[in-house]
């Protein structure tokens, strides 16, 4: 049997290379997303948690018009994330344990 990881959090900060590599090509979210976004204002504020590489959520966010702030547990995410999506906002931060003093329209996890 591979590795144990005591945390999940674990598991993607030790495989996050080869995550974000099939993620950036692969979306099972597709008419879901689209459906979410149709659902928000224009340049409604967006909650990606667990936004990984940015690819292909907030991208695809973005995209709409849409302001993205991202949180991943995962350092190397985050820089990817600022990488492959400049206008968004990512952040260092455990999903489990947030608190942000604004208001989102829209949350994806």
């Amino acid at each position: 049997m591979s590795q144990q990881y005591r945390d999940p959090m674990d598991f993607y900060r030790s495989h996050w290379a080869e995550f974000a590599r099939r993620r950036a090509v692969n979306s099972a979210e597709g008419d879901w997303i689209d459906a979410f976004i149709d659902l928000l204002p224009a340049g409604a504020r967006v909650l990606d948690v667990g936004c990984g590489s940015g690819l292909p959520i907030a991208r695809k966010l973005v995209s709409a018009g849409l302001v993205v702030t991202g949180i991943d547990t995962t350092p190397e995410f985050c820089e990817l994330a600022r990488r492959n999506v400049p206008s968004g906002t990512f952040l260092e931060m455990d999903m489990r344990e947030f608190e942000f003093p604004q208001r989102f329209d829209g949350i994806v996890a």
